[in-house]
């Protein structure tokens, strides 16, 4: 069986959630890598959370995929964050640094996460805007 991912859109974010309880095989982890991989083509600046919390188990493997889609993302202006990911998950991330890396909110709710990330997208567009308008400004 593959691991399943269900995208909705929302907003400027691109949900995904993460269907499957353990992401240890290397089909199920190919299949997500590619399943992320073929929604993430389809936007030019692709903002993406990716909700994990029904996902028990992860292999170094996943975390290997995910440092490819944050890639993907960043060199297209954009930006990868996870949510849902359990404590023991979790952990792993901070023992590797990894959370310095991906912004992952332990235990938080996809809606909680969807709230913060749509509201730092607001404030980098408003600094982006204030900045633009100060380069007019010291330009004219």
């Amino acid at each position: 069986m593959s691991v399943q991912v269900i995208f909705s859109e929302r907003g400027n974010i691109l949900l995904g959630t993460v269907l499957e309880a353990d992401m240890l095989d290397d089909r199920n982890i190919q299949a997500f890598s590619n399943g992320v991989m073929t929604c993430l083509r389809q936007c030019p600046q692709p903002n993406v959370l990716l909700n994990f919390e029904s996902v028990k188990f992860m292999s170094s493997a996943v975390i290997s995929e995910l440092l490819r889609i944050n890639e993907y993302c960043r060199q297209r202006a954009g930006e990868l964050r996870l949510c849902g990911v359990r404590k023991q998950i979790f952990e792993v991330f901070q023992i590797t640094q990894l959370d310095r890396l991906f912004s992952v909110v332990p235990e938080e709710s996809a809606d909680t996460a969807l709230q913060r990330f749509e509201r730092s997208i607001a404030l980098r567009r408003e600094a982006e805007a204030w900045n633009a308008s100060e380069n007019r400004n010291t330009d004219g």
